[in-house]
């Protein structure tokens, strides 16, 4: 049986490398995300223009959540009847606007292939109040039940210490702990906490509803619909590029947190693995914004002009330079 306390990965969540995977993770969406962003700013197409504040709201969601990855650089511990979650540094690990940007890009493409209705001002306050909702929700779930209790801290296993340096134990330490289950005369079911991790899955799971109906609006509005040609380009492109976006948040956000919800519901006892499946939704801020510019003409074509511009003005700061020094 696996040694709870020295797990045979312990290696990927603990020293050197968790904090060297995040950086790097961090280093490689903050260079891509800031592209993405001249991209938006430089443009010259106008028709991309609104999509592109949506993109800067994404990019900038990005940023921060990877910086906070790196901050916090939290563990999770899953077992048959409870969540532990200890962020290093007692810092926010995580951020809901990535998801919201994209939910309002969706919407946004949605309603531009079939009308023209909303203008700039009702997406910032469709987008505001979106995320409004759903970091209420979020916030309000964690401080029904994920605030530890000197029971819970009480109950906090003993090799936390060895495992992640962690004392759960130590009331000056940040903690959330969610107890599927309590002892009471036996060990049941807690109906509380089971409720307060519905809720959570449920805006997850309404959120990719949203995304899923704006899929299909999209696909069936562009083959019904007529448009010019350079629209019809633009809409298909924005349509890949949004498709593209949300395979890369089901493969590293969506997959990952379904499985450290459902499976301990199901008895399963991952143990340290949870810290492996937060691990995972780094990636995607890393990777997004670098698909999105590959994707689209448009900020292709921009980042390498800023690339050029660059060149050139290096190279020519170089030869005049070297033409104020050179002997005479």
């Amino acid at each position: 049986m696996e040694d709870p306390a020295n797990p045979p990965y312990l290696w990927m969540i603990s020293g050197p490398f968790y904090s060297a995977y995040s950086s790097l993770m961090c280093g490689i969406s903050l260079m891509t995300n800031f592209a993405l962003i001249l991209a938006v700013i430089f443009s010259k197409s106008s028709e991309i223009r609104s999509y592109g504040y949506l993109l800067v709201c994404f990019a900038l969601s990005a940023m921060f959540t990877s910086i906070m990855q790196v901050i916090s650089l939290p563990h999770l511990h899953l077992t048959s009847t409870d969540f532990w979650l200890m962020p290093r540094n007692d810092g926010i690990f995580w951020s809901k606007g990535g998801i919201v940007a994209l939910i309002t890009s969706f919407m946004y493409i949605a309603s531009r292939s079939r009308f023209d209705g909303f203008r700039t001002v009702h997406w910032v306050i469709l987008g505001i109040s979106v995320f409004v909702l759903t970091t209420v929700a979020l916030i309000g779930v964690g401080a029904y039940a994920l605030v530890p209790s000197d029971y819970s801290r009480s109950i906090a296993p003993t090799f936390f210490v060895d495992l992640y340096d962690f004392d759960a134990t130590d009331p000056d330490m940040g903690i959330l702990h969610l107890a599927l289950k309590r002892f009471d005369a036996t060990l049941q079911w807690h109906g509380p906490n089971l409720v307060a991790l519905g809720v959570g899955g449920f805006v997850l799971s309404a959120s990719a509803a949203v995304i899923l109906i704006c899929i299909c609006l999209i696909y069936f509005n562009m083959r019904n619909f007529e448009f010019v040609a350079k629209t019809r380009t633009l809409q298909r492109q924005l349509y890949r590029v949004l498709l593209i976006q949300s395979a890369v948040f089901s493969v590293f956000v969506f997959i990952p947190m379904a499985i450290m919800t459902l499976l301990p519901l199901t008895g399963a006892n991952l143990g340290s693995f949870g810290t492996i499946l937060i691990m995972i939704p780094a990636i995607q801020p890393s990777i997004n914004a670098l698909l999105i510019i590959l994707m689209v003409p448009f900020f292709r074509s921009t980042i390498l002009h800023l690339l050029r511009v660059l060149v050139e003005a290096k190279s020519t700061f170089y030869i005049a330079n070297n033409a104020k020094i050179a002997p005479e």
